[in-house]
């Protein structure tokens, strides 16, 4: 199973169950060689706590048993292993011994793939989702005509940007060790022409949303501008600098103090 036939199949398990997913330590012995390293290096899974129960191998009853520890403290050591119950196999088996690394176990989340493509798209990976909550904004991205929210929908994981949409198993894709996204669909879904058609009738709740992302565009404009004048001009206060962006086609015909109160953060 190469390593993107198994990031596709995380994904798939994060569509149709919306919590965490878990994949225990006989799950990763079918991947590839470092296939594990690299989905936790790249931030797709983290460590999760050992399992305490685990499926027993010996027969075909594959029953789950509670994994049973013992320690020897004279020579610091932890053994575990689990007890067949099953009458007609409990004499013939006994005790069935456990390596350690055989109760690790690995989760992801949908909140956990949302912080790792907010990282790759250079955002703010610290992203809190609340438990009802089916789409969750990334971050804006720069286009030629503007910016426009991208976002993470959760039920199935779906990227939305421009008013397009792209399943996130089409976009995230590992090259050997490295995790990427397709940056070039990106580019195209922010850059692509805009709809000449009719205008179509929007609820007024609809044209409250599309403004207020123009507003958030707009304000976000105004914070690189302030970043990019603060490295020029360090020593400049804040009124200089929104007297200056009050000056830019960016302004939007805002006066300096609307400027002001909202290029910082």
């Amino acid at each position: 199973m190469p390593i993107n036939a198994v990031l596709a199949a995380l994904i798939g398990k994060l569509n149709s169950v919306d919590s965490l997913v878990y994949v225990d330590w006989n799950s990763t012995q079918e991947w590839p060689e470092k296939a594990l390293e690299s989905l936790l290096m790249n931030g797709i899974l983290v460590k999760a706590s050992n399992v305490q129960s685990i499926e027993c191998q010996v027969c075909e009853h594959r029953c789950f048993k509670d994994v049973i520890f013992q320690t020897d403290a004279a020579i610091s050591s932890t053994r575990a292993f689990i007890v067949c119950e099953e009458p007609d196999m409990q004499q013939q088996i006994g005790k069935i011994p456990l390596q350690l690394e055989q109760l690790r176990q690995w989760k992801t989340s949908v909140q956990q793939m949302a912080r790792v493509v907010a990282g790759m798209l250079g955002f703010n990976k610290e992203i809190d989702r609340n438990v009802d909550q089916d789409n969750i904004r990334l971050g804006m991205l720069k286009g030629n005509k503007g910016r426009c929210w991208i976002s993470l929908r959760t039920d199935p994981l779906i990227l939305e940007l421009n008013g397009l949409e792209m399943p996130l198993q089409e976009v995230l894709y590992f090259d050997q060790d490295n995790l990427l996204i397709d940056q070039d669909r990106l580019d195209a879904c922010l850059n692509r022409p805009s709809n000449k058609g009719g205008k179509r009738y929007s609820p007024s709740t609809d044209r409250r949303e599309s403004r207020k992302l123009i507003t958030q565009a707009m304000y976000q404009d105004w914070k690189d501008e302030y970043r990019s004048l603060k490295k020029k001009r360090p020593g400049m206060g804040d009124v200089w600098f929104s007297k200056q962006i009050a000056k830019m086609d960016i302004a939007k015909n805002r006066d300096s103090e609307t400027i002001r109160h909202n290029m910082k953060g």
